[in-house]
């Protein structure tokens, strides 16, 4: 009964830490002025370094653990592109995720292309959304908003999804311009 009741006050402590966090990254990818090395240990993420924002997504399933697994797959995905800290993962809803991974500089130039090999080694990988990476707060931001509308762009496509879409791929800046106003898109 006892080993029970810790684990379930754990849990709930672990719960409230995540939402937490989740809440000063969001507040984070607001905007505005912010004391770096503050949120950078309240979110547990060395914000002073290169950033690769990812999207991830996948069906639901009946484990209904989509997000744990999404995050072990981030997890490895930043070992494997050289990464020296962990990545920040936040869930965005229960089949998708938020990711930042912090690239060594030198890792950032072919980032895209290793993501991809890994990706396509492993058939049961969440689809992946991927912003350019980017420097500093600056970075983690403006990554973060090109995830998301790369992501759009694919959604929007309404077609089955590449393993791995990237802001870098050819047209897709354009192709998220569009999606961004769908209704004066259609109009033009």
């Amino acid at each position: 009964l006892g080993l029970r009741t810790y684990q379930k006050e754990r849990d709930r402590w672990l719960a409230n830490q995540n939402r937490v966090r989740a809440l000063h990254v969001r507040d984070l990818l607001a905007g505005g002025e912010i004391e770096i090395d503050e949120v950078a240990n309240a979110i547990r993420y060395p914000l002073r370094r290169m950033h690769l924002s990812l999207i991830v997504w996948c069906d639901e399933s009946e484990q209904g653990n989509e997000l744990l697994v999404m995050e072990r797959f981030i997890t490895e995905l930043a070992k494997s592109l050289g990464a020296q800290e962990r990545p920040l993962f936040i869930g965005a809803d229960r089949v998708t995720g938020w990711a930042w991974i912090p690239l060594p500089d030198n890792a950032a130039p072919n980032a895209i292309t290793r993501i991809r090999e890994v990706t396509n080694a492993q058939p049961d990988a969440p689809w992946i959304a991927a912003g350019d990476p980017l420097p500093g707060v600056e970075g983690f931001r403006r990554s973060h908003r090109q995830a998301l509308a790369t992501r759009a762009v694919v959604i929007a496509s309404e077609s089955h999804p590449p393993a791995v879409t990237a802001a870098s791929d050819p047209g897709l800046v354009v192709a998220a311009h569009f999606c961004s106003d769908l209704e004066q898109t259609r109009a033009w």
